[in-house]
């Protein structure tokens, strides 16, 4: 296993990656609301494994608000709480500083195999999935990883 450095480069390895596994449980603190969203902050680091090569670490202290499913009742009741550990991998992507230059896509396509590899069912990965190609833009690339939305 080696830790990520920036230079390296995740999808030449293969032309489709094959597998994002997140190593550690979900530990977190709610510091309240920003924006109408419940922030999270990680209390100890997060590892997370790509083609079972490449090792990234989440830091603690990071800040996330998980996965951003809008508050309507049905969209919410269907896919709303759900995929906590893959909406964080997921937003340290988006960040500037997070180690690697990924294209927005890239980062979207991660999110989708972390949900699958975590054994997300296809009616609940392919509109999460979808939703961030559809709503994730306003948000690529807007913060450092270090980025405090409570402080």
């Amino acid at each position: 296993m080696m830790e990520l450095k920036r230079s390296d480069c995740i999808f030449c390895d293969n032309k489709k990656l094959l597998s994002v596994d997140i190593l550690d449980p979900f530990s977190g603190t709610d510091l309240g609301l920003f924006n109408s969203r419940t922030v999270w902050q990680l209390n100890k680091p997060m590892r997370v494994i790509v083609n079972k090569k490449y090792l990234f670490i989440i830091p603690a202290m990071f800040q996330t608000d998980l996965a951003s499913v809008p508050r309507i009742p049905i969209v919410y009741a269907l896919w709303g709480d759900r995929a906590h550990k893959e909406a964080i991998w997921h937003d340290y992507l988006y960040r500037t500083n997070c180690g690697l230059i990924l294209a927005r896509a890239q980062c979207d396509y991660l999110f989708k195999l972390a949900m699958i590899g975590r054994g997300q069912p296809w009616y609940i990965y392919r509109p999460m999935y979808r939703g961030v190609r559809l709503g994730g833009g306003s948000s690529y690339h807007q913060f450092p990883v270090n980025h405090k939305y409570i402080k």
